[in-house]
């Protein structure tokens, strides 16, 4: 059996919802907190840490004064009384490394596109190359 008049027809893309409307907003607010969570997680286990090295530093009695296990109750200490802080803390470094991949990302796309660096022997094809002509590539 052939079809000879079925063809394909394109339908569209996205639509008229607030979900389509706001896309981009959910993704930067999707990356926002991605970075928070990475932040919060990496606070967390520093002051988890510290804790831990601080329990054993201070104990006068060193075997009977350190805790059975040192790292839960360094857990345990640090979401007690340290959970507010390092959530605020997290927030303001979130803040600070959302900033430098929008800077970071500026400058890769200006420098594409700025006559001294996109003509002659400054040319770059990769932003890698871009951002080392500059020397910013460890940012």
């Amino acid at each position: 059996m052939q079809c000879s008049d079925a063809e394909c027809l394109f339908a569209f893309y996205g639509g008229e919802t607030l979900y389509h409307k706001y896309l981009i907003l959910f993704q930067f607010y999707n990356v926002f907190l991605f970075f928070w969570c990475a932040n919060f997680v990496t606070a967390l286990g520093q002051v988890t840490l510290s804790g831990a090295f601080a329990s054993y530093y201070w104990a006068f009695k060193k075997p009977e004064d350190i805790p059975a296990y040192p790292i839960f109750a360094s857990l345990g200490r640090a979401l007690r009384l340290e959970a507010k802080f390092v959530f605020v803390c997290a927030g303001y470094s979130t803040w600070l490394d959302t900033a430098k991949l929008i800077l970071k990302y500026e400058l890769v796309w200006y420098l594409s596109i700025h006559p001294f660096f996109s003509e002659g022997q400054y040319q770059r094809t990769q932003s890698k190359q871009t951002l080392d002509a500059v020397g910013v590539a460890n940012c």
